[in-house]
């Protein structure tokens, strides 16, 4: 009985090392994790909003194109709400555009948005992303 107490003092600090060498990756793969479903959130956020003022334009254009398309749609529609989990500091307005080809009377109708998305660790050079989306309506 005394040579198995000798023998479990000679092991007290394994379990700590081992805890130690597994909760290091499973935190950084947990982090990692989160923050990858972060960006993607946000990735999805500003498509959807890009298409939502592009959805907002053409509306507002619609059949009258002849004076509709001249004036400037950035002022003149009305932009859905900013979608959670974007900041407006860090969104580039979308600016939509007209514009008409009067040989085949086609009208192209364009929104363009930008964000800039900051990840949490600046690991591996991941500091600062710039998301673009470009969506554009022909009518």
């Amino acid at each position: 009985m005394l040579s198995f107490a000798f023998a479990r003092l000679g092991c007290r600090g394994a379990v700590t090392l081992e805890f130690g060498l597994v909760a290091v990756p499973f935190l950084a793969l947990l982090f990692g994790g989160i923050e990858m479903g972060r960006y993607l959130h946000t990735v999805e956020a500003l498509h959807n909003h890009a298409d939502a003022t592009l959805r907002a334009a053409v509306v507002y254009v619609g059949n009258d194109v002849s004076n509709r398309c001249l004036t400037d749609l950035s002022n003149a529609i009305t932009r859905p709400p900013l979608p959670a989990g974007l900041a407006a500091a860090r969104l580039t307005v979308a600016r939509p555009s007209c514009s008409r080809n009067d040989t085949t009377r086609v009208i192209t109708i364009s929104v363009s948005a930008s964000y800039h998305f900051s990840f949490v660790a600046g690991l591996l050079g991941l500091a600062d992303q710039k998301i673009d989306r470009v969506v554009q309506q022909a009518l």
